[in-house]
């Protein structure tokens, strides 16, 4: 394949790495290249493709044209898009989003938009095509029972005495297979047996071909609805969960906005009955169409048919009452479910959702940050977080954070000025297949930046991830970044609405990303100059000297706080020309200045990262163990410290809550339920009190050996990834 001018090759936006790259053909993730700002020579199929769109196409394939000559086409795979209850309401929900983006709407309001299932009634109630299915199932099941048939003559291998008629494959047949033979006599050869021609009835006519295809479209029909209704009934379930959860929120507007979701989720008391009457409906359709998946019928087709939805007016549809009813519910189906799948496949539609995807990804991260403790600040506006503006910023306890929105939809999270996270929307459903191999194949195309925390956001169900084999299941919903073989993956945060503890996972991604690095950077070292290690570590009891540096080992109290400018100052030396030295003021200045940064960075390890409250006495708080330390809160019951990998030596941060104490590890929906947003390390799966390294992966546990040949973890994680 050539370009027309080499000069200037043609390149797309790779989100996930934030680079250009060449396009190429073959199997792409959805929504992860886009247009870049000034490309403007590409046609995505037969349109212009402006800067900025995404690389979509009809249905599950896409072409990028840049001219006559040049072009390359690929598809997304099996199943890139989630079921039509998440997409839906994604849609419904960044839609609300956009307007409040476009018309200023306050903060606060913004914020209280709810990203869960916002059409729950109609959700619940039957579908026209499944009235029309109650209507016209018998005559599908009459057609499958006793379908109609052409006879065709087939050929069988019968005793001569059961041989009615022969014709010339019969004889042919009888020359050319002497076992078929009684004897030779002189005359001739005497069969034993004759290949005979029979009638049989031949079933794959075209009628039967479309109701094998209607049965199939039916069936797969129900079990989403199934699938959708099983959804909503875990989000009721949830309820009461979020309930207790609410009480615990540090916030009063966090507590609001729970309470507010949970209303909307058991908002009408005959709830349950309209679940129960939902799911008695499906389950006699189920009952119904399942028969028929192994009727007389299916086993006669070869295939089903697959071609246009518009049926010819056949004598069977036509006059026959059965084939009749089943062409009429067929004509339903195209009318009631082809219309509006048209509309999410055409390049329009996808293209909707890959935006939609992105502004529910922004939502979420939002209302995640409050519900970790952080607030806006008081001149903070929602445009502040349209494309390319200048970002929302919040208070942390280590300084001012901001979020920020580039034209890419990929979000920033900058911490003091310091990029500690970025966030990529990818609108394809990776786990949707259920497939391992699919699955891993689509792993492998995640790349992980080196030198930058990468978080991808992408649609997954609960349901989707019990399937998958623990090393997966671990993988794929793992905000620490996970591990599959011998690839390192970027973290991965399934979010749906119709999965109430997406928000929660969301808040644990940004804990693990704001307060692990904060929390573990203890001790702080401050550079100083050889010569004045020892002495400044002698003048200073809230100092030690290290290799080069200072090393502050615990938060000093205000009274040795305004003494460090005197203490430090004893170091200060005179210009001599007789010992031929300079002075060293400005040495000592910047000096006195890095170490009362570095004091502030320690006194910020006594606020509570849940509740936010700092001790009075920070000296009982504070517990320094060597290299590590320990705090705890006198309010909230929370303890937060650090420990070291016995295994690859790196400190990280475990956050302990008065709730989740003596609570297991696990899965991440086992974290989501268990603890929440209150969580850094992992703990163990099999040890309460030992952890896991995000580092590495490894616990004490597995170290020691004594419990590693129990754990799932450990046992299923050492199995071999994919390739």
């Amino acid at each position: 394949m050539r370009l027309v001018n080499p000069a200037q090759p043609v390149s797309l936006l790779d989100r996930l790495t934030g680079r250009l790259v060449r396009p190429s053909d073959g199997r792409v993730l959805l929504g992860r290249y886009m247009i870049p700002e000034d490309e403007t020579r590409l046609m995505l199929g037969t349109r212009p493709a402006d800067p900025g769109d995404y690389l979509v196409g009809q249905e599950r394939h896409w072409l990028l044209r840049a001219d006559r000559l040049t072009r390359w086409s690929g598809d997304y795979g099996h199943q890139p898009l989630p079921d039509p209850l998440v997409r839906d309401n994604v849609l419904q929900i960044s839609e609300r989003v956009a307007e409040a983006l476009a018309a200023g709407t306050p903060l606060e309001e913004w914020i209280s938009i709810p990203p869960i299932v916002v059409d729950t009634d109609r959700r619940l109630q039957p579908h026209p095509l499944e009235e029309r299915m109650r209507a016209e199932v018998r005559y599908v099941a009459a057609v499958c029972r006793t379908p109609h048939a052409r006879l065709r003559t087939d050929h069988t291998l019968v005793p001569v005495s059961r041989a009615r008629a022969i014709t010339w494959r019969t004889v042919v047949h009888l020359s050319a297979h002497s076992e078929t033979w009684a004897a030779r006599r002189l005359k001739g050869v005497e069969p034993a047996h004759l290949l005979t021609p029979i009638r049989v009835p031949d079933y794959d006519l075209y009628e039967n071909r479309v109701v094998a295809a209607l049965v199939e479209r039916l069936w797969r029909h129900v079990l989403a609805r199934t699938a959708e209704l099983e959804a909503i009934v875990q989000m009721v379930e949830r309820g009461q969960y979020l309930l207790d959860e609410a009480a615990t929120r540090p916030g009063w507007r966090g507590r609001e906005r729970l309470y507010d979701m949970i209303g909307r989720l058991l908002h009408k008391q005959q709830f349950e009955e309209s679940i129960q009457q939902l799911r008695d409906q499906l389950d006699a359709l189920r009952s119904s169409l399942a028969p028929q998946l192994d009727s007389r019928l299916r086993k006669g087709v070869r295939t089903p048919y697959g071609g246009r939805p518009e049926l010819r007016p056949t004598n069977l549809f036509l006059n026959d009452a059965n084939y009749r009813h089943c062409g009429d519910l067929w004509n339903a189906w195209v009318r009631l479910r082809g219309e509006s799948q048209t509309d999410t496949d055409s390049p329009a539609g996808m293209a909707a959702w890959c935006r939609g995807f992105a502004r529910f990804t922004l939502l979420l991260v939002v209302q995640a940050l409050e519900g970790i403790g952080l607030r806006p600040e008081q001149d903070a506006a929602v445009g502040d977080l349209c494309p390319g503006g200048p970002g929302l910023r919040f208070t942390h306890r280590a300084g001012t954070l901001k979020l920020t929105q580039d034209h890419a939809d990929t979000l920033t999270l900058s911490l003091r000025e310091r990029q500690v996270l970025r966030i990529v929307p990818l609108p394809h459903a990776l786990t949707a297949s259920g497939d391992v191999d699919i699955v891993a194949a689509r792993l492998a195309e995640l790349a992980v930046p080196e030198g930058l925390r990468l978080a991808v956001f992408y649609p997954g169900e609960p349901r989707e991830r019990e399937q998958l084999p623990v090393p997966f299941r671990i993988a794929v919903s793992d905000v620490h970044g996970g591990h599959v073989g011998n690839r390192t993956l970027p973290a991965l945060v399934p979010v749906s609405p119709s999965d109430v503890d997406s928000c929660a996972r969301v808040g644990r991604l940004l804990r693990t990303a704001l307060d692990g690095p904060v929390m573990a950077n203890y001790p702080v070292h401050v550079p100083c100059r050889v010569e004045l290690v020892a002495r400044a570590a002698e003048l200073l009891d809230w100092v030690e000297p290290g290799k080069g540096a200072l090393l502050v080992v615990r938060p000093p109290n205000e009274a040795e706080m305004n003494a460090l400018p005197g203490a430090i100052g004893r170091l200060c030396q005179a210009t001599s020309r007789a010992y031929q030295r300079g002075g060293n003021q400005a040495e000592i200045n910047e000096l006195v200045r890095t170490l009362r940064d570095a004091a502030d960075s320690v006194k910020a390890l006594l606020c509570c990262p849940v509740c936010g409250r700092t001790p009075l006495r920070g000296d009982r708080a504070f517990q320094r163990r060597g290299t590590t330390y320990r705090c705890s809160c006198d309010q909230c019951g929370t303890v937060w410290e650090t420990r070291r990998c016995l295994k690859c030596s790196d400190r990280y941060a475990v956050l302990t809550t008065l709730d989740s104490e003596g609570q297991l590890g696990g899965c991440g929906d086992h974290l989501d339920r268990t603890f929440a947003q209150d969580l850094l390390a992992v703990p163990c799966w099999q040890r309460s009190r030992s952890y896991i390294c995000p580092s590495c992966g490894s616990c004490a546990e597995s170290q020691s050996g004594g419990r590693e040949a129990e754990c799932v973890r450990c046992h299923g994680c050492r199995s071999p990834g994919p390739p």
